[in-house]
């Protein structure tokens, strides 16, 4: 499984789930559960291309770029309207993924300099401040997710903390399970969606697959295009 097939999993995924947000319920719940696929796989596809990328001040700078040109569209998405449009509120996942990506970089520049995890660890919760402050999609917990897959190497310890942090995307379930009540029918659904990510990732094999630059870009574009296309339809 290359990176590129993970891509074109990814963004099938997303579409399908935010089809199914903006119809809903006209369109089947279970379009929401597809839709589960999306943000594990571009959580570890983002760590994994911090840890190979020649510049990450160049790669937080796209993060960046589209997530204020996403913005727009995302908060007509949510609300049905450009009105009330906050750059600093309520925003959308590219937001996450750059915070993430201040907590990969200031670590790996603090390890080069073998500096001790105080400052690590103090940077990644003033990063996951700023989401829950933002509001971001996934908040802190998705800038948590995006960390431990870049800060742990190990494949074999990577994929079961992988699966734990995709089960903790659902805490009503755990809340559920420690009071010994029935979970969720539809937690449990949305659960099961975001678990197929896991044998998906440990078939990744590391390789970029087909990838040209004007189709790492295009990767890029989809998430604001597509809401965009959304916006106006709907």
């Amino acid at each position: 499984m290359t990176a590129f097939r993970l891509k074109l999993i990814a963004i099938t995924s997303m579409l399908i789930d935010h089809i199914g947000s903006a119809y809903y319920p006209a369109l089947p719940f279970e379009l929401r559960v597809v839709g589960r696929l999306a943000f594990p796989i571009f959580v570890y596809l983002i760590a994994d291309g911090f840890s190979h990328t020649s510049s990450r001040p160049k790669m937080l700078a796209r993060l960046a770029l589209f997530a204020v040109v996403s913005q727009p569209f995302f908060h007509h998405l949510a609300n049905g309207s450009f009105e009330g449009l906050n750059f600093l509120q309520r925003t959308n996942i590219f937001y996450t993924l750059s915070l993430g990506g201040v907590a990969i970089t200031v670590y790996a520049k603090l390890r080069e300099s073998n500096v001790t995890t105080i400052p690590a660890v103090a940077a990644l919760l003033c990063t996951m401040v700023a989401a829950e402050t933002m509001q971001t999609d996934y908040g802190a917990y998705g800038v948590l997710f995006i960390f431990l897959m870049y800060a742990i190497t190990e494949k074999r310890i990577k994929a079961p903390i992988f699966a734990i942090m995709c089960v903790l995307q659902f805490p009503a379930l755990l809340i559920a399970l420690y009071g010994a009540d029935p979970w969720p029918p539809r937690q449990l659904a949305l659960l099961a969606g975001t678990l197929a990510t896991v044998p998906l990732i440990c078939l990744y094999n590391g390789d970029k697959g087909y990838e040209s630059k004007c189709i790492k870009w295009l990767f890029y574009a989809f998430y604001p295009a597509h809401l965009a296309i959304i916006a106006i339809i709907v």
